[in-house]
């Protein structure tokens, strides 16, 4: 089977690949980032198998453009070497594998998570919590969970218990504002630190 190649067309695909696999490159490497977590390293996997699947199709397109223009039809079978056509598909079944393997609910992210029952704060008290010092306040940045926000307020030598009950912590406080899912935090959230955990 011969493929015909639209130099306008495999430039722009060219274009778009490298730019795609320029990009999934760069945000794996700003997830594998410190303080590297089990998930920020799955994340990183993951983009890292698209930004190889990307430069994949860049360089088949380089190829089979470059083919047309010294007067050969480029075919469709072999237009890649077999090692590159094996690395391809290496990276696409990690990224597959990697994406199933991130939990999908809070219950498989946070073990023991179960939603809390909040019961309304009666009027008179509310008044006395409002006079007292106003708590600290952490806006969510692009990836970040209350895992990782808990962990920075808690400092390099907390213990995963003490994470873990402070991620509980910070989400009772911004229960509000979060909903019920407390793995879905979004950028530009503000969030009230309590003040036990402000650092």
């Amino acid at each position: 089977m011969t493929i015909k190649v639209h130099p306008l067309r495999a430039l722009l695909l060219v274009a778009a690949s490298a730019a795609s696999g320029s990009w999934l490159a760069n945000e794996a490497l700003r997830q594998a980032g410190p303080p590297a977590t089990l998930e920020s390293l799955v994340t990183a996997g993951v983009l890292l198998g698209g930004a190889a699947a990307a430069a994949g199709v860049a360089g088949a397109t380089l190829i089979a453009f470059a083919q047309s223009l010294l007067g050969r039809r480029p075919r469709a079978a072999g237009a890649l070497p077999a090692p590159l056509q094996r690395f391809l598909l290496g990276a696409t079944v990690v990224a597959i594998a990697a994406g199933a393997a991130v939990p999908a609910n809070a219950e498989e992210a946070y073990p023991g998570w179960a939603p809390a029952v909040i019961s309304p704060t009666p009027v008179g008290t509310q008044a006395a919590a409002s006079e007292g010092p106003s708590p600290a306040v952490h806006v969510v940045a692009r990836g970040e969970s209350l895992w990782r926000i808990a962990a920075e307020q808690l400092g390099p030598d907390a213990s995963d218990a003490a994470i873990s009950a402070a991620w509980r912590a910070i989400y009772q406080a911004n229960r509000d504002l979060i909903g019920d899912d407390p793995g879905l935090i979004l950028p530009g959230q503000r969030l009230s630190i309590p003040q036990e955990l402000a650092s």
